[in-house]
């Protein structure tokens, strides 16, 4: 599981990132940073992703950079009965007039596809 939080592609089943796009893996092929491409409320947005935290085989933290958001994805896992648990949080803060006056609607957004997307990107490890 830790190793595939490595991929690029593992982050586009998270809400919020529809696709990854230029990936940046150091040296070791660890992965570094990444630009993404969404939309919200029907408007296309660009931003990138980087590493702000790892701790190997126990957490993944990226911050989160667009025109219009900043913020932060964390995925903790922990041992748990037989199994992993997967803990994720994701966290945002609007930038911006029009942003703010947006940030309702993409809270809603966010709020009824979160849950889902969290239960998604856990499946696609047992997979």
């Amino acid at each position: 599981m830790w190793d595939e939080l490595g991929l690029a592609e593992t982050w586009e089943n998270i809400i919020g990132i529809e696709r990854v796009v230029e990936p940046h893996y150091d040296e070791d092929g660890q992965l570094q940073s990444f630009g993404f491409e969404t939309t919200i409320g029907g408007r296309p947005y660009r931003g990138s992703a980087r590493v702000s935290e790892r701790v190997e085989g126990e957490k993944l933290a990226w911050s989160i950079q667009s025109p219009d958001v900043t913020g932060a994805i964390e995925v903790d896992l922990a041992d748990h009965d037989d199994g992993t648990l997967i803990t994720i949080a994701l966290t945002l803060t609007m930038e911006g007039f029009l942003a703010a006056m947006f940030f309702p609607m993409v809270i809603q957004a966010l709020g009824r596809g979160f849950p889902e997307a969290v239960e998604d990107f856990a499946a696609s490890f047992s997979e």
